[in-house]
C-alpha cells in the first residue's frame, strides 16, 4: 500500500474516508464524479506521489455516500454546497492551508464552489469533463446513469454494466479493460457479490444543484 487511509467526522456526524499519498511537497485534492470515488485517482496520486526530484502530496476523498465514507440517511444532503463543506472541513483538519485541486465532473463544480469561497487556498484547478455550464442534455445522461445499474451476480455482468456507462469515454477497450475498470467502482458485499460503491441516493439531479 502506497498511501495512508484516514477518517474525518463531518459537521453532521458522517464518517468521511480519504487516501493520502506522499508526506511532503505541494499538495493535490483530486475531487470525483457523481458516482465515482477516491479508487479513480490511485494511478495518478501514486504518479505524482513519487515525482523525481519534486514529489507532491495528494489528497483523495471519498465524498459522502460513495466508497468508504458514511452514507447519508437524507439524500437532499447529496449535494455540491455539503460536499464543499466536508472538503473544507477535512482540509481545514489536516492542517492543509492551500491546495492544487483536480477535479472530475462533479469534482470540478465543487472546484468552481471552492474558488469563489476562499480563492486564496487554490493555487490551481484543473477541471476534467466539467465546465461553467452543464446542458440540459448532459445533466439528463448523468442523472439516467446514475440511477440505473440493476442487481449483478458476478463480476464479468458488473464490467459489462459499467461499459454501458463508460464506453463513450472509453470505446473499443478490450473486455480485459472492463474487469479491470470495474473494480474502481463495485466491491463485494457482504453476500459476496459485487455491489456499486455508492448510495442510490446520491445519483439524483439535487447532485448537481445549488
Amino acid at each position: 500500500m502506497n498511501f495512508t487511509e484516514h477518517r474525518i467526522t463531518s459537521h453532521d456526524g458522517l464518517s468521511l474516508y480519504y487516501r493520502s499519498y506522499g508526506v511532503s511537497g505541494q499538495v493535490v485534492l483530486c475531487l470525483p464524479g457523481l458516482t465515482r470515488n477516491c479508487k479513480d485517482f490511485h494511478a495518478l496520486a501514486t504518479h505524482l506521489a513519487s515525482w523525481p526530484g519534486q514529489p507532491w502530496r495528494v489528497i483523495c476523498p471519498d465524498l459522502r455516500g460513495r466508497g468508504q465514507s458514511g452514507y447519508d440517511r437524507h439524500y437532499r444532503h447529496y449535494q455540491p454546497a455539503t460536499y464543499v463543506r466536508d472538503t473544507w472541513r477535512l482540509l481545514d483538519q489536516a492542517g492543509i492551508d492551500a491546495v492544487i485541486v483536480i477535479g472530475t465532473s462533479l469534482g470540478g463544480l465543487m472546484a468552481m464552489i471552492m474558488a469563489s469561497q476562499q480563492p486564496e487556498r487554490l493555487r490551481a484547478v484543473v477541471l476534467n469533463d466539467i465546465g461553467p455550464e452543464l446542458p440540459p442534455d448532459a445533466l439528463a445522461r448523468i442523472v439516467q446513469y446514475a440511477a440505473t445499474g440493476a442487481a449483478v451476480s458476478d463480476w464479468h455482468t458488473a464490467a459489462m454494466q459499467v461499459k454501458q456507462v463508460y464506453e463513450i469515454a472509453y470505446p473499443d477497450m478490450p473486455e480485459s479493460f472492463w474487469l479491470d475498470y470495474v473494480r474502481l467502482s463495485y466491491r463485494e458485499n457482504e453476500l459476496g457479490v459485487p455491489a456499486p460503491e455508492v448510495d442510490p441516493g446520491a445519483g439524483t439531479p439535487n447532485s448537481f444543484s445549488r
